[in-house]
């Protein structure tokens, strides 16, 4: 898709702060590489560069190390609210915060950034307000959260306020009035002030937002970016085959295969983490191990049912393949989503955090494995689910987020009143070779 009538062709800055993981940088690279075929000049910011290296070295894509809070704040009760992240990100402390929006600042006119795209990235809204640039909050449910005051409770299941909802509110807003006075920003007069931008991409289904109350909002449609995977050689032996998708330090991984292998189930385990000899380890005549990611096509066609621990694209994509999952979730996004596919009737959570520190881990995991591998009305809400969202396709999710980048850019030329960020005339166009020469 290349860049529409009347839209010049634009360098985009990618945002994304702490904490990002894979799913995170696949989808961010995903959005880079579109933006790069449409004709654009995407740049992506990021806080583990290696990290990013090992993942987007092929694609062609400028990485950038993008200014993030490093250091860990203590004495801070249990996250209840996005805005107790914000304190954990940089918004409990002014001067810190100050020195983050500002290295955001300089680094947005350094490269002439015409548009920011922010990936979970609250500091880089926060600091490019007043720039004159449009920017887009981009990713799944928990990257953009609901902006309203008070921001409202991860653990929407259970929505009662928590005693430092309030004081976190004011905390936060406090840190950010001073920064934004000492750099001579807009005041912002609450937290929703700090982290709106011009447009959201939501890129999840709706039934799996982990914010079920969110309401009118820009659904692109799901972006799982799961790589490709390779084939695994399937375990031996007659029965179904369970995909399960845990890391190896997951307290329930030795007792769920236990439990499968008493159940006469085979398993294809993609393993997270762990060393080679713990691979070794958990391999067994049943149990094939994969240290790499398996291929979804290999996961759709050979397995009936899965279990993961509610991992941002893996447990869409395991959803919207149609198989019921058995949720084993160890924190608190990742219980989110669980419960958002539980109340979609295509899969059931068991807290993992909870469980595992009782006597009664072996009778609980059985009775939530036996339902996941007996219950007619899972798999056939699995399946429903499916149906719904069977016309599924990355690009066509991307086409819709290069839209909104294309239109906000179509109006930001036509508004010629805008203060701009001054564009640095002695930086070049700037493209990566891909590795290999």
């Amino acid at each position: 898709m290349a860049a529409s009538e009347g839209v010049s062709l634009a360098r985009v800055l990618i945002a994304c702060e702490t904490p990002v993981g894979d799913a995170a940088l696949r989808r961010a690279g995903a959005l880079a590489q579109v933006l790069q075929q449409a004709g654009h000049e995407p740049l992506l910011a990021v806080p583990d560069l290696p990290r990013a290296e090992s993942l987007l070295a092929d694609s062609g894509v400028a990485l950038l190390p993008s200014p993030t809070w490093q250091t860990r704040v203590e004495g801070l009760p249990a996250v209840h609210t996005y805005t107790d992240l914000l304190l954990r990100q940089g918004f409990a402390d002014a001067t810190g915060l100050r020195g983050l929006a500002r290295g955001w600042r300089q680094l947005v006119t350094l490269l002439g950034v015409d548009l920011v795209v922010a990936h979970h990235a609250p500091v880089a809204l926060f600091a490019t307000r007043g720039m004159g640039l449009p920017r887009l909050r981009f990713g799944d449910g928990f990257d953009c959260p609901p902006l309203a005051t008070p921001m409202p409770p991860m653990t929407w299941w259970d929505s009662a306020p928590e005693p430092f909802d309030v004081i976190g509110e004011r905390s936060a807003l406090h840190v950010a009035q001073q920064a934004s006075t000492d750099l001579g920003l807009p005041d912002p007069g609450c937290v929703v002030d700090v982290l709106h931008a011009e447009a959201d991409a939501l890129c999840t289904p709706t039934e799996l937002d982990v914010y079920p109350a969110r309401g009118a909002a820009t659904w692109c449609g799901p972006l799982l970016a799961l790589p490709e995977g390779g084939p695994v050689p399937l375990p031996e032996g007659g029965g179904d085959t369970v995909y399960v998708a845990l890391r190896a330090r997951h307290p329930l991984l030795v007792p769920l295969l236990q439990l499968l292998r008493a159940n006469g189930r085979r398993v294809l385990l993609q393993l997270g983490g762990g060393s080679p000899e713990v691979a070794r380890q958990l391999t067994s005549e049943h149990v094939v191990v994969a240290r790499t990611p398996v291929a979804p096509g290999q996961v759709r066609q050979h397995c009936r049912h899965a279990v993961l621990d509610g991992h941002p694209t893996r447990t869409p994509g395991v959803a919207l393949a149609g198989l019921p999952q058995l949720m084993l979730p160890t924190r608190l996004e990742q219980m989110m989503l669980a419960r958002r596919v539980q109340d979609a009737g295509a899969g059931l959570l068991m807290d993992a955090r909870a469980a595992s520190e009782t006597a009664t881990v072996p009778m609980t995991l059985d009775t939530s494995l036996h339902r996941l591998l007996d219950d007619a009305t899972l798999a056939q809400g699995a399946k429903t689910l499916a149906r719904k969202y069977a016309g599924h396709d990355d690009a066509r999710t991307l086409a819709a987020v290069l839209g909104l980048v294309q239109a906000l850019l179509a109006a930001a030329a036509g508004d010629d009143d805008a203060p701009r960020a001054k564009r640095s005339r002695s930086w070049p166009r700037w493209r990566k070779a891909k590795s290999g020469g």
